[in-house]
């Protein structure tokens, strides 16, 4: 990912007002890519195969009915 210098300069003043902390710019860039790494999963689509079979699974069907024998 590649994250501007002015986004790091600006992740680096709202960590300090937010959490009084004072981080030097690979911080801010490590913090800055979890976090992004965070918000892409986020906000990914549940409509891939894969994941709507996963769906599938969970949803409840109800009560089987017994076969005649």
């Amino acid at each position: 990912m590649e994250i501007s210098d002015q986004a790091i300069k600006e992740l680096k003043r709202l960590y300090h007002q937010e959490l009084g902390k004072v981080i030097d710019d690979s911080a801010a860039r490590y913090e800055a890519e979890r976090l992004l790494s965070l918000a892409k999963v986020l906000i990914e689509p549940i409509d891939s195969d894969r994941d709507t079979a996963f769906l599938q699974e969970l949803r409840w069907s109800g009560t089987k009915k017994r076969s005649k024998i």
